[in-house]
Parts: structure tokens; sequence; C-alpha cells
């Protein structure tokens, strides 16, 4: 099911090895726990002490947990491997995806690898391996995954770029 294509050319010359290492350093060696999937093939992983928010929708007051690190995985394709197998991928069907994805749950983030914005990879303790790779048929700059922090949100786009944001929380 993986497919990889030739990507874009970056808009922002940056070596991604440093960059990556200081936006992952919050992570790295913490246990994951509320990985999830959302919405389409979103998924989510939470890193470090719970934190509650809550706000208002349609006069209802919604409540979410997340950690003090929030990892998404946004706009791509992806493929969990555990133990060198693939056991499902972005078009898997939900219940795949779910018990695929309970694996993450109590197994820290080992390290990480982003090659010119076209495909990369995060390794979980457990030898699990989440790929991910840019859409091929899109035209457009998207973020395949953001990492939100307490101060600062990172976004790492399909052109080998980042984006940074501070966050007001």
């Amino acid at each position: 099911m993986r497919r990889r294509d030739a990507g874009v050319g970056g808009r922002l010359i940056v070596s991604l090895l440093p960059v990556l290492d200081t936006v992952l350093a919050p992570i790295i060696g913490v246990t994951c726990w509320g990985a999830r999937k959302g919405y389409g093939s979103f998924l989510t992983f939470e890193f470090g002490l719970p934190t509650i928010t809550a706000h208002s929708r349609a006069g209802e007051l919604i409540r979410r947990v997340y950690g003090r690190h929030h990892l998404w995985i946004y706009m791509c394709h992806w493929q969990i491997r555990a133990e060198g197998s693939d056991i499902a991928h972005s078009e898997s069907s939900d219940p795949e995806i779910h018990t695929a994805i309970e694996r993450f749950n109590g197994a820290p983030l080992l390290s990480a690898q982003m090659f010119d914005g076209r495909e990369g990879a995060f390794h979980f303790a457990r030898d699990l391996v989440l790929d991910i790779w840019r859409y091929q048929d899109s035209d457009t700059i998207d973020e395949l995954w953001k990492l939100y922090g307490p101060d600062r949100v990172c976004g790492y786009q399909s052109d080998g770029s980042w984006d940074f944001e501070e966050r007001n929380v």
C-alpha cells in the first residue's frame, strides 16, 4: 500500500537533522499515551503530563485531555509497522487502525527521520514504526504533521520546510 513520489523543492533551506532534533527533543524518550485515530485518517499521540482543555461549542461545554505535547499526523499517507510487518495504513478499516494504534500506548518515541518533505518515519519502542509520506496528487504544500507544545506549534511541510507558531494557551 505504500506509495511515494519525488516531492517538490523546498521553499526554506534548512538542515533537517538539527531542526528535527530540536523540535522533537521534548518527546524523545517520553511514553506515548492516548494514541487514537481522529477524523478521516488523522492520527494523534499524546506525550507528557495530561492537560484538560475546555471550550464551548453550540452552547455545550467540550472537554478534552491532551498531553503536554500533542503530535498530530495530518495531511499525509501513513503506515504502521510492528516487528517489521505492516499492520495498518491510512486506508485500512477503522477496526484495523484502532487495533494498530493501540500498540503505541505505553511505548516511548525513540527517534524520527524526515526526508525533504517527501517521507519520514517515527520509531517507537516495541519495534513500532509509523511511516509517513506526502500525498502524491497534491499540488499544494501540506503539513504532514504538527507538534503542539505548551508555548509553540511546529509543523513539518510537504516541501521539507518548517512552520513555527507561538501558542497562547
